[in-house]
């Protein structure tokens, strides 16, 4: 299990714990995973069958980066630092999707307008993209896969944010 603690406080207090559970559901210790600057939240995590994606938005100084790590089934890192899938000045809201071949990592920039991004990478870390694809306006995005087909859906507040509308991407 994963998850955003902001114990810490201060401003960018938010760091990601762990813990595992046996098989008849006893949890373990919590653990730190990542302290201090850079920020890292919004942990998401996709399965391929052998080991895991994990992908965080990391924060530090106003830049953002949405950053890929590579697990073994017992969540230890496949790589010596993660893959960065992404920067820029107002990344977020990072989602990933796993389809039986490749995964398909989404998030949300707002670098420039709320754009909804991606970018599809193999189990073995090479990116398939040479830059993220833009996948329609929005924001908040989830990703899912059926066979070799992507969902990529958003929320999108046009006129203001008080009215927000689902989106679906191709």
């Amino acid at each position: 299990m994963v998850w955003t603690d902001s114990r810490a406080g201060g401003s960018n207090a938010e760091d990601i714990y762990s813990a595992s559970f046996s098989s008849a559901g006893v949890a373990g210790a919590g653990s730190a995973a990542s302290l201090g600057a850079p920020m890292q939240t919004a942990p998401r995590f996709a399965f391929n069958g052998m080991g895991y994606l994990a992908v965080i938005r990391s924060e530090l100084s106003g830049a953002s980066r949405i950053l890929a790590y590579r697990l073994d089934a017992q969540g230890n890192a496949l790589d010596p630092q993660p893959l960065e899938v992404a920067s820029g000045a107002t990344l977020r809201a990072p989602a990933v999707a796993w389809n039986g071949s490749v995964y398909l990592v989404a998030w949300s920039d707002g670098t420039t307008t709320q754009t909804i991004r991606a970018r599809r990478l193999s189990s073995a870390g090479a990116f398939l993209d040479p830059a993220p694809i833009a996948v329609m306006a929005g924001n908040s995005p989830d990703v899912a896969a059926l066979g070799n087909q992507f969902l990529v859906v958003g929320v999108n507040a046009p006129a203001n944010p008080e009215s927000q509308f689902p989106s679906r991407g191709a």
